[in-house]
């Protein structure tokens, strides 16, 4: 699992569902969560939470693609890539967080990511998990 630590900055609700907004050093991400009352209890902007996601939720991109309908966008460095007959381990570096993502490896001999180059990484707002 990824980790990465971020403050509650606000929160809104639809029906049953909750849209958190989540400061990280350079980057605001949303977090979708179904509501209930003991997940609302702990929403408090300024809050401490660690946001969680695997390592196949993280979607790579070139650095300069935008134009995804995606929201929670982070620029990484690739530390690491170690390549397999079926899927590829990539580690990523983000303010001084290691990140894991696992792709396909024919993805990754098309992508054609370098160690020590900047990548994008996206994570749908519905596939992370809040901690506190």
């Amino acid at each position: 699992m990824n980790r990465l630590k971020g403050t509650i900055i606000d929160f809104r609700e639809e029906e049953h569902l909750l849209q958190v907004q989540i400061a990280l050093p350079d980057a605001s991400w949303q977090v979708l969560l179904i509501d209930s009352a003991s997940a609302r209890k702990n929403l408090r902007p300024g809050e401490e939470m660690v946001l969680l996601f695997k390592e196949t939720s993280l979607i790579l991109g070139q650095p300069a693609c935008q134009g995804i309908g995606l929201q929670n966008r982070l620029i990484c460095q690739v530390h690491h890539i170690t390549s397999g007959p079926l899927l590829s381990r990539i580690e990523l570096l983000y303010q001084g967080n290691y990140l894991v993502a696992i792709i396909p490896t024919g993805v990754l001999t098309q992508f054609d990511c370098r160690v020590g180059e900047p990548v994008s990484a996206w994570v749908r707002a519905n596939e992370l998990i809040l901690e506190n």
